[in-house]
């Protein structure tokens, strides 16, 4: 295909788009570019670093004669091969599978193979997740599969993503971040679902608006990305007997979707202490024997104070390019790990 025919086609594409949802969408690109920004500064300023701007949201610290260069949540540690390996979910879970590592049960199809799905949730009888396999940040995952139609409807959505998917047993619990450096266990969250409170009188799409508007405008970052109205969003809320025109009552709490990447501050919280150390020992043995350098280790388990097995959890995946905001966008405040100076002192060695 021509040059200028492949122009024409992205530009179409382009302007398909809403542009209200092209101008939300760069505005939390906006956001995030300025967060990083002010983390790697805060960073350097606690170790003694001077900072640069290279450009494209590169960053260049140096330290004497010591020099790294951050872009965002990515850093200079594990190499390509590490990121491929980990960035394939069916590979990992196959290496975690070696490592006694409980891991959910997964089934492997495409896009065109929708009748094998189906089959394969009519054999498992059981609540199923579906996701893309080179997805990231929770994009397309839709949980709490129960019916063929909402089969269907997940598998769509995922296949926005990637045509290569995943479906998992969908696995009861929370969900949880442990983050490790070279091995050594640093901080572990708890992720739960991002959750507004109605105020009697706007509809649920209009709160979910409203929160992101709120996301942009607050002094004080509290989320990186909107609350997206997706399928996993329509169902959630359907399971809560809700739709997105209900208006909810003064005061009433309630889950927006199960999944957890576009939660905000108030929805994470510190947990590093509660951690066994089964688990944790469990998740270091992994990214050792993986030979990843900064890993988080997600994890859905019902009790993260008791050893994780089959019938507690299971480790979801292995993350290599973990976001770093996961351990400073928190509701604790005053217990958040440093994990920018931390970093910066092992890169600048």
């Amino acid at each position: 295909m021509k040059l200028h025919k492949i122009k024409q086609i992205t530009t179409q594409l382009y302007h398909k788009v809403d542009p209200e949802k092209r101008r939300e969408r760069q505005a939390f690109e906006d956001l995030r570019h300025r967060y990083y920004n002010d983390f790697w500064q805060n960073a350097c300023s606690q170790i003694g670093a001077e900072i640069e701007p290279l450009g494209d949201g590169f960053l260049r610290i140096t330290r004497s004669k010591q020099w790294t260069v951050v872009r965002q949540y990515n850093v200079m540690l594990d190499n390509q091969l590490t990121l491929n390996m980990a960035g394939n979910k069916t590979i990992m879970q196959g290496l975690l599978e070696t490592l006694d590592c409980p891991v959910p049960k997964t089934f492997n199809f495409t896009i065109d193979a929708l009748d094998s799905a189906l089959a394969y949730q009519q054999q498992r009888n059981k609540k199923l997740v579906v996701k893309p396999k080179g997805g990231s940040g929770g994009q397309g995952v839709t949980v709490n599969i129960e019916t063929a139609e909402q089969l269907v409807k997940a598998i769509k959505n995922a296949a926005l993503i990637d045509s290569e998917l995943l479906i998992e047993d969908h696995i009861e619990g929370a969900s949880f971040r442990l983050l490790y450096l070279h091995g050594q266990f640093i901080d572990a969250v708890r992720r739960d679902p991002p959750l507004l409170i109605g105020n009697g009188k706007d509809s649920i799409k209009q709160l979910i608006q409203q929160e992101n508007i709120q996301r942009l405008q607050s002094e004080l970052v509290t989320a990186l990305s909107p609350l997206k109205i997706t399928e996993e969003c329509r169902l959630s809320l359907a399971r809560q007997q809700f739709k997105l025109s209900d208006v909810m009552p003064q005061g009433r709490a309630f889950e927006v979707m199960k999944v957890v990447n576009w939660n905000a501050a108030p929805q994470n919280h510190i947990v590093r202490e509660q951690v066994h150390p089964e688990i944790i020992a469990m998740g270091q043995n992994a990214v050792q024997q993986l030979r990843v350098e900064l890993a988080g280790v997600d994890i859905m388990a019902q009790d993260i104070s008791s050893p994780l097995d089959q019938n507690n959890g299971v480790i979801n995946e292995i993350n290599t390019t973990p976001g770093l905001h996961h351990h400073d966008l928190v509701a604790e405040r005053d217990q958040r790990i440093q994990v920018g100076a931390l970093l910066l002192e092992t890169l600048l060695k």
